[in-house]
């Protein structure tokens, strides 16, 4: 909340606005992320960010104190999943999507864990809002 009148950018902030960071546009802004809206995970390879450019749990006194718990969890759990199987729609879906404090789904898709060797891989087809923000053909 601003305290007083100011410019941003050589945009004027009156007193007393809200200013919020919007990880949503952030990390979408192609300077930084190349074909920010594929999905490629070897974007993450290089080297590390600084701050503030990505910021999925918050950033200064707001950031999460269990963010280095729940980055491992993450990547372990994925890793060992992925390795193994295959995740895919359960079926077509429509998925919409609501903006919180994070983007997220409107309706969360139901996904199906498949053994490679089992089935081919297929599953549903994503339709509506949700598949024009990312495109998963890689």
């Amino acid at each position: 909340l601003t305290t007083h009148s100011t410019t941003l950018n050589s945009f004027p902030i009156p007193e007393s606005c809200e200013i919020l960071l919007s990880p949503f546009l952030a990390h979408r802004e192609p300077e930084r992320f190349p074909r920010p809206n594929e999905f490629m995970p070897e974007r993450w390879q290089g080297p590390k960010l600084p701050p503030f450019v990505y910021f999925p749990f918050g950033g200064g006194s707001h950031y999460c104190a269990g963010r280095s718990l729940a980055a491992q969890m993450m990547k372990t759990s994925l890793a060992f999943l992925l390795r193994r199987f295959d995740l895919v729609l359960s079926f077509d879906q429509e998925v919409d999507w609501k903006i919180d404090i994070v983007l997220l789904p409107e309706n969360d898709p139901l996904m199906s864990i498949r053994k490679p060797e089992a089935t081919p891989i297929g599953g549903g087809k994503l339709v509506g809002p949700a598949r024009e923000l990312i495109d998963l053909k890689s």
